[in-house]
């Protein structure tokens, strides 16, 4: 994965059995990470920290979705959506 600007989305369960979406966000050459309970979290979490560094989604490199527990869940496809729309404007 191309550490310069890239998006890695993992959907994963917590305890409660509750879906997390696990996220990692690198923008030139920094990490930024977050842990979200709703789909609206991530985006509005994805589009402040694209928008603080002057970038568009567009910049991010290749996406990695791992859903390893849960992979029909209405959560993984989610994410499955979400990182097929951000390839689709990074085309």
């Amino acid at each position: 994965m191309n550490k310069r600007s890239s998006l890695k989305i993992e959907v994963i369960g917590d305890q409660n059995l509750k879906k997390v979406i696990k996220t990692s966000l690198f923008l030139n050459n920094q990490e930024i990470k977050g842990v979200f309970l709703e789909t609206t979290e991530f985006l509005q979490w994805l589009d402040k920290n694209l928008k603080a560094n002057r970038m568009g989604i567009a910049v991010l490199g290749r996406i990695k979705v791992d859903c390893p527990q849960n992979e029909g869940s209405l959560s993984c496809r989610a994410a499955n959506i979400i990182a097929k729309t951000i390839q689709y404007f990074n085309t």
